[in-house]
């Protein structure tokens, strides 16, 4: 996954009102230099940067205060994530059961072509609205307090408590619902402490490193829940029988990887560490 830019010249005593527009204008820039490489929407990994361009941009927004000021962009961009999200899903599918020869592929290609149309409608309303109004209004997300203040450490602590209680929840219903919601919960924190890594410095990096690994189970996870959720309960034909047959032992696999890693993250209690180390004034 490519990393944000970096934002020189911050630290843990910067004020938002001066740290909030220099890391909201520069997640804006990484979306904005991604646009190009769209082309016709047929390669999936521009795609997938642009998506997680939004998402880090999304989360700076809500971070740093910009959900208050600016309510229409931020709805906007769910919508261009939502449409990227459908497209690149629908790929990686189209391509999984191309390979596998399943009769769902035909299908799965045509809805594919429904939702680039509606992708490249959403990208012209980006660039031709939304992208403009979030530069202009970027000035008016003036957060109290300082990057590396109480403020900011409370809201990741709040967070990683959110995430403790999801972590014991999954664990304990083993179930794809509750593995969604973790892994949607460990992709906000990340992207939050993405923000404040300038102030935090060596307690972010260790946050951001203690989540990758988990968060790369639970995205292995869904993708089998994905395929197995389109390949259906009920799949029929021999090919689709076995093709199911064959997901539902990967999952079973994954999901005992998973299993192991939340059994050690509550054994070690990890979030409970983290919050700890996010607690601690900057030096």
């Amino acid at each position: 996954m490519a990393r944000p830019t970096k934002v020189k010249g911050l630290g843990p005593r910067t004020p938002l009102r001066k740290a909030a527009p220099l890391l909201l204008g520069a997640r804006l820039a990484d979306v904005r230099k991604r646009e190009p490489a769209l082309g016709d929407f047929t390669q999936t990994e521009p795609i997938h940067q642009m998506r997680v361009a939004i998402r880090r941009l999304r989360a700076a927004l809500r971070l740093l205060g910009g959900d208050e000021t600016l309510r229409t962009p931020l709805r906007q961009m769910k919508k261009l994530q939502d449409a990227l999200g459908e497209v690149r899903d629908l790929q990686l599918q189209l391509a999984w059961l191309s390979k596998a020869r399943a009769p769902l592929a035909v299908e799965c290609g045509r809805k594919l072509g429904v939702h680039k149309r509606a992708l490249a409608r959403t990208v012209r309303v980006w660039t031709s609205r939304t992208a403009p109004a979030l530069e202009a209004g970027l000035g008016s997300v003036v957060g109290a307090g300082r990057l590396g203040g109480k403020k900011m450490r409370r809201s990741l602590a709040r967070e990683l408590r959110g995430l403790g209680a999801l972590l014991r929840e999954a664990l304990d219903r083993q179930d794809a619902r509750s593995a969604h919601r973790l892994r949607i919960a460990v992709k906000k924190l990340r992207y939050h402490v993405e923000v404040v890594a300038p102030a935090l410095d060596h307690a972010a990096s260790a946050v951001l490193r203690t989540l990758e690994p988990l968060q790369e189970t639970l995205g292995a996870l869904h993708d089998l829940d994905v395929r197995l959720a389109l390949l259906g309960a009920e799949s029929e034909g021999d090919g689709l029988q076995a093709l199911r047959k064959e997901q539902l032992a990967a999952r079973a696999e994954q999901g005992a990887a998973l299993d192991a890693e939340l059994a050690r993250w509550k054994a070690e209690k990890i979030p409970r560490k983290l919050r700890r180390l996010l607690s601690k004034p900057p030096g």
